[in-house]
């Protein structure tokens, strides 16, 4: 044990290294205060420059003790691990032992990075060894080979790490790799059986829990209430990896505690994409009440939980940007493909213009109107609709209905019919104009109201 300081006990305390899942543990209130600790006692940390090491005799899968010899640099300097499947399988091709000690050390660098226990080592060594005594690995990415055999013993010690995680010590190898890696051990050494896992461990949320939350720098009750939320989840039909539930439930738990994060924090901390936590999120939402602990929040608090299309758009609206969405009216596109007599509303954006744009503070988003009506006055837009004005035409059908159009026609009707001056000419359009944006910001605000009520996630960009 050795001191450190706890945020949650809020002073320095023993840890305690727990081995079996690599991390280190505050003794007084049980906070993660780091993972993936590596062991580094001389009882596993075997590796030197001298190959001979990994192949002493304690090894029951080195058959010959005495290997040292190594393929050399360019430079005359002994290489640590070979670079290349070729010096690898150059190597072994005079010794057969040779390149499983090559392969075993890969596997060693392997486990140190993601702080894996000896028992797991141990355990890919010896799937790594099955699979090279059928001869048919031949010709296969052997980094992809190697990643996957830490995969499978991670899975099979009930220590599972995610294809993500692999894929930062594998050495190059993709996550496209690796899978095709796995799949081709699982069926050569038959740990399937009609689809059903016989040797491989199945995946439980909760794994993932503790070191996630490590990551995120969570604290004790909410790393509690977040491994007791995936457990209660279990019971509900969510049809979404147990990663992907991991990644959304700490964000649930987080968004009900004073120490909010953010989808990006949780995306980097999980390796769950955004996209995939929103989606997950949808699914969670109806269970909310009944999966997290009520000792951790009340009715109230999950009543106040937000849709998380509206947490979206209260993050971007907090840093001075107008957060919108976008609708698309397929009736209206279609009439902009049929029709050529309307093609000016595509030139100047209207279809970006004319959709449904929704911000939760009404004076950010009814000024941002203002302005991008002034900026579109100024590049030609009423020039654009006078090519296309018909005195008389009927604006509460078809595409003339769109919010600009109506406003805009009433100052060239006006116009046509009198006889005015400038200063009169300018009053009147600027009525218009202003008409324009009082007509747009009303729509936005029905808009919102709906929005309101509805709990399907849409997405916020911020402008």
């Amino acid at each position: 044990m050795f001191d450190a300081f706890c945020r949650d006990c809020n002073q320095a305390t023993d840890v305690v290294f727990d081995h079996s899942a690599g991390n280190a543990v505050c003794s007084e209130c049980g906070l993660v205060l780091g993972s993936h600790s590596i062991d580094e006692t001389s009882e596993w940390q075997t590796f030197s420059n001298d190959y001979g090491n990994n192949g002493s005799p304690s090894n029951p899968l080195i058959v010959d003790d005495g290997l040292s010899n190594v393929i050399a640099k360019s430079n005359g300097a002994s290489s640590d691990v070979p670079s290349s499947s070729l010096g690898r399988w150059q190597n072994s091709s005079s010794n057969p032992d040779l390149g499983l000690i090559v392969s075993f050390q890969t596997i060693d660098i392997m486990a140190e990075k993601l702080g894996l226990v000896p028992t797991i080592k141990d355990r890919a060594n010896e799937i790594y060894k099955r699979v090279e005594d059928q001869k048919s690995s031949k010709g296969r990415n052997q980094e992809a080979l190697l990643a996957a055999c830490v995969y499978i013993a991670c899975r099979q010690e009930d220590k599972p790490r995610t294809i993500k995680e692999i894929c930062l010590i594998a050495n190059g190898a993709t996550k496209k790799e690796i899978v095709r890696a796995k799949e081709y051990i699982v069926k050569q050494l038959g740990l399937e059986n009609g689809g059903q896992s016989i040797e491989m461990g199945i995946i439980h949320i909760g794994d993932f829990m503790g070191r996630f939350c490590s990551n995120l720098g969570m604290n004790h009750q909410a790393v509690k209430a977040a491994t007791e939320s995936v457990q209660n989840s279990e019971e509900f039909d969510i049809r979404r990896s147990p990663i992907s539930i991991a990644a959304t439930v700490i964000y649930i738990i987080t968004h009900l505690s004073d120490d909010k994060k953010s989808l990006r924090d949780i995306s980097v901390a999980t390796g769950v994409s955004e996209g995939t936590i929103r989606n997950t999120y949808k699914d969670i939402f109806p269970h909310v009440s009944k999966i997290i602990p009520t000792w951790y929040a009340k009715e109230e608090d999950l009543k106040n939980l937000q849709p998380l299309k509206l947490n979206s758009i209260y993050l971007i609206n907090g840093k001075g940007h107008l957060p919108i969405t976008i609708r698309g009216f397929n009736s209206y596109f279609k009439k902009l493909i049929k029709d050529p007599a309307i093609a000016f509303l595509s030139k100047y954006d209207f279809f970006i213009f004319f959709s449904i744009w929704i911000d939760v503070s009404l004076p950010t988003l009814f000024q941002y109107i203002g302005k991008r009506v002034d900026e579109m006055v100024e590049v030609g837009m009423v020039d654009e609709i006078r090519e296309y004005f018909v005195s008389g035409a009927d604006n509460s059908k078809g595409i003339r209905r769109v919010i600009g159009v109506p406003e805009i026609d009433y100052f060239f009707e006006i116009v046509k019919k009198n006889t005015i001056d400038d200063a009169k000419k300018e009053k009147i359009l600027n009525k218009a104009i202003r008409k324009t944006k009082h007509s747009t910001c009303i729509l936005a605000k029905n808009q919102l109201l709906k929005e309101y009520g509805s709990y399907a996630w849409i997405d916020s960009v911020q402008n």
